[in-house]
């Protein structure tokens, strides 16, 4: 339904409903092809925070089947096997099978699983990989296992989660410090051990060749800042409580696992369902406090899975009262109107946004400009479809912007300018909006092109700039294209204004 509502609005077109699955194809490719990490062929950029999506698509290229049909094949595969980790989960914590088909339909819905899928990102390997974890760990506490088989069995697949995605570490020092209060300081040990050591040789891998330990995304997504009073970063540990405020279907997912740990806490109860309830509370106020929550539902879709596990307590405890039993779907309709049905406008425009803009500025830099260097801000479709190297004033693709973003808070036309001069780009592609000042004075805006119905696009409105190339030439090469634009693309020139 998303897939063939954005198709037509894209003109019978197909685009990703984001950028960042073409930043994840052009590394896979690059890796596999040209043995470089990173978007641009031949330069090492610690773009992506999930290692293992990478190298999983990296393995289609190499085998010669990469391309678009890659990630929908990942996410499908995944997406099944987070279905199969589901009902292993709500088995453990003692749901029975009843009802299961509800919390499947609710599962899918609220995640919601399959707009996370059709992202055609890291996500639903994610959850898959996370869901395994937690129910691996819940299990090991209440049963007060100490067995080092059980806890190397874990340790693996929080390593695998972790390489899907860094927010696992959330996951992994909560299980930690269990371990650790539990006094099993060998198996907490062997945990930390074992979890860390793929993201550590990763680390190691991206300093050797001048770029930072994490990912360039984790740095620029996470908590960062130029100042350095304590106080700045004592707020975050706070941060979740304005979370719930602003993400109301956060709030439900904290309400409901909170619920649970109140009911297990007064019965005395110290079960499968108590320790998973715990562990899932822990990371989400983690989440909430350090990392991000809410474009396109996704970063805090795997948070939604671990919640409706311990949701299925709650609907096994209100099923068997008649004058409760409404209150479970209760809950789950709240979640549909408060999560699932906002996303599906974003969702179903988000293939329009990307084919008209993203996609029509590869196109663009691939016919004029495609073994030039540039300056771009969105730079998934032009890592994939062209040739060109670029600055990325966003970070991704390169350390100077982040290392300046890390000290200043943000960059300004002096980073921006250097860079550009050092590489001796031709033109820019990106973003200008009011509340940007980092576009140097003596760069010269040429066109601008303008899409409608934005809902993903991080605006409206990109901007041509001639700066080492003359303005005729960019004028020229814009005119000449853009009479082939999708008709909802609007041109403006600036030349005369000058």
């Amino acid at each position: 339904m998303e897939f063939y509502g954005g198709y037509i609005l894209a003109g019978l077109n197909f685009a990703f409903p984001m950028d960042d699955p073409y930043i994840h194809l052009a590394m896979g490719k690059n890796l596999a092809l040209n043995g470089s990490w990173g978007p641009m062929a031949g330069t090492f950029n610690s773009s992506s925070s999930s290692l293992l999506y990478t190298l999983i698509i990296s393995l289609f290229f190499f085998l010669g089947i990469g391309g678009f049909s890659t990630l929908f094949i990942i996410n499908i595969i995944s997406s099944i096997g987070s279905l199969f980790a589901f009902e292993k989960a709500i088995k453990e914590v003692g749901f029975s099978a009843d009802s299961y088909i509800v919390l499947v339909i609710s599962f899918v819905l609220i995640i919601p699983l399959y707009h996370i899928a059709f992202l055609s990102m890291e996500h639903t390997l994610h959850i898959w990989l996370i869901l395994l974890a937690i129910t691996r760990a819940a299990r090991y506490i209440a049963n007060n296992d100490s067995n080092t088989k059980h806890i190397i069995s874990l340790s693996v697949v929080t390593a695998l989660a972790t390489m899907a995605r860094y927010e696992t570490l959330f996951f992994a020092l909560v299980v930690g410090l269990i371990l650790l209060y539990r006094k099993q300081v060998k198996n907490a040990l062997l945990f930390g051990t074992i979890t860390l050591l793929p993201i550590v040789i990763f680390g190691v891998i991206s300093v050797a060749n001048g770029e930072s330990f994490l990912p360039n995304s984790v740095l620029i997504k996470g908590v960062r800042s130029g100042d350095t009073n304590w106080l700045y970063y004592a707020k975050y540990a706070f941060r979740w409580a304005k979370t719930i405020f602003e993400n109301p279907d956060y709030g439900v997912a904290f309400m409901i696992l909170l619920s649970v740990l109140v009911w297990k806490i007064k019965e005395k109860i110290f079960d499968i369902a108590y320790w998973y309830s715990f562990i899932a509370l822990s990371v989400l106020i983690l989440h909430g406090s350090f990392a991000k929550i809410g474009w396109l539902a996704r970063y805090e879709a795997y948070l939604f899975g671990l919640a409706l596990i311990s949701f299925a307590f709650i609907y096994e405890k209100f099923s068997t009262n008649p004058k409760k039993k409404v209150i479970p779907f209760l809950i789950i309709a709240l979640l549909l109107v408060i999560r699932t049905f906002p996303n599906t406008y974003n969702y179903r425009y988000g293939m329009q946004n990307i084919y008209d803009q993203q996609y029509q500025m590869a196109q663009f830099v691939k016919k004029y400009y495609n073994e030039s260097e540039i300056v771009l801000n969105d730079i998934g479709t032009t890592s994939y479809f062209t040739n060109a190297k670029y600055l990325d004033i966003w970070g991704l693709a390169n350390y100077d912007i982040v290392e300046y973003k890390l000290k200043n808070g943000d960059i300004d036309q002096d980073i921006v300018s250097r860079l550009a001069y050092n590489r001796n780009a031709e033109i820019a592609i990106i973003y200008s909006e009011n509340t940007f000042d980092y576009v140097p004075i003596e760069w010269n805006k040429v066109a601008s092109w303008t899409i409608k119905n934005r809902q993903v696009s991080n605006f409206a409105t990109v901007y041509f700039y001639a700066i080492n190339e003359s303005t005729e030439e960019l004028e020229a090469n814009v005119r000449r294209f853009s009479k082939n634009l999708p008709p909802e693309i609007s041109v403006e020139y600036y030349r005369e204004e000058e």
